[in-house]
């Protein structure tokens, strides 16, 4: 067909382009049909229509007015507005899960707002835990006495152009351990750093496709529900995937911490992935470690987490963290105040001493 096309414009470049633009007329039409016939359109697919056919003329040099085609690109008209998922929505879709993978990425998607398809890359190198001590964090457990793991860090895209990394929950990192060792007995040994973390039901350690772990959330959520729709309209009120990121977002957006400063922002957009910036100068030049992103997240992560037993633990081990903090600053104060008093009754020797010399 390819073949057919390329010699076809070749020896007729007008009938090319009056073929062309005779398809975009019929794109056309039928974006223009009821949204309840069986011939509509989305307006939004008329460019992906026409995708492949621009690069594959711009490829073998096929000289095509494309403004004469852009022209037929119908209005959008399917912009309906969508929500994210609730955190009781999101528990229903876990209920539906019935392996430890899926539920990692589920709990993985709720907790760091990446989008559903960049998981099937996923490997073990890519995943790293966060320890913390008195407000402290490392990746190396040897730089405390006491490390505690708080989050973990992932990398998004890995070794591409796009890669960025992004913090999950204590929740969705200890499901993590869970699928370590269901991969384990499996396996027959430990996971090396460069296996993928997701396994298929194959046994020749074949990759999921690009767009497998979309299509299991898919179902999952499709299973839960609880998405609505009216008679007319084909979108749900909240994507089956991308809700994930919008609740996400939504939470770190609204969430106000400690430090509501413009870099804090940054880092917000950041941790979803958003190379953006208020000017270019921040773009090149502000970079931010992302441990130095651990205390703003930990803030809001008790919200972004799913299930009320990890985050009443949470809100336990914070209450816990405050008394203790509280305990030794009052022995600090109690150590000054017993300094204080040994001074000044050196002090208050000394002068009777004086005294009695003098």
């Amino acid at each position: 067909m390819a073949r057919q096309f390329y010699d076809y414009a070749r020896e007729n470049p007008e009938n090319a382009q009056t073929l062309l633009e005779s398809y975009a007329m019929y794109v056309n039409s039928r974006a223009s049909k009821s949204k309840d016939s069986e011939d509509y359109l989305n307006p939004n697919s008329f460019k992906g229509k026409f995708k492949g056919i621009k690069k594959f003329c711009k490829t073998n040099r096929i000289q095509i007015l494309w403004d004469d085609i852009d022209m037929y690109e119908p209005e959008s008209n399917n912009n309906k507005p969508t929500r994210g998922f609730t955190t009781e929505e999101i528990r229903k879709v876990l209920d539906c899960s019935t392996s430890a993978q899926m539920d990692f990425v589920i709990l993985a998607l709720s907790s760091c707002g990446a989008r559903a398809g960049e998981w099937e890359e996923l490997r073990w190198e890519n995943v790293s835990p966060i320890y913390a001590e008195n407000d402290k964090y490392s990746f190396q457990p040897s730089d405390f006495e006491n490390p505690k793991i708080v989050c973990a860090c992932v990398i998004i895209y890995a070794g591409t152009k796009s890669e960025y990394r992004t913090l999950i929950s204590i929740e969705a990192y200890d499901k993590l351990q869970a699928v370590h060792e269901q991969w384990t007995s499996r396996m027959n040994r430990e996971p090396r750093p460069d296996d993928l973390v997701l396994l298929t039901r194959y046994n020749d350690k074949r990759p999921y496709s690009g767009s497998a772990i979309r299509n299991k959330v898919r179902k999952l959520v499709d299973k839960a529900n609880f998405r609505t729709k009216n008679d007319n309209e084909r979108r749900y009120d909240c994507p089956a995937t991308h809700s994930f990121r919008k609740r996400c977002n939504k939470i770190m957006v609204e969430h106000t911490g400690k430090s509501d400063s413009h870099a804090n922002h940054i880092r917000k957009e950041r941790l979803l992935g958003h190379k953006i910036a208020i000017s270019n100068l921040e773009q090149s030049y502000f970079y931010n470690d992302i441990l130095e992103s651990v205390p703003q997240y930990l803030e809001v992560m008790p919200e972004l987490m799913i299930t009320e037993e990890y985050r009443a633990k949470w809100k336990l081990q914070k209450e816990q963290q405050k008394t203790t903090h509280l305990e030794r600053s009052l022995k600090e104060k109690e150590d000054a105040l017993d300094i204080v008093e040994e001074l000044t009754a050196k002090v208050t020797r000394m002068e009777k001493y004086q005294q009695k010399a003098g």
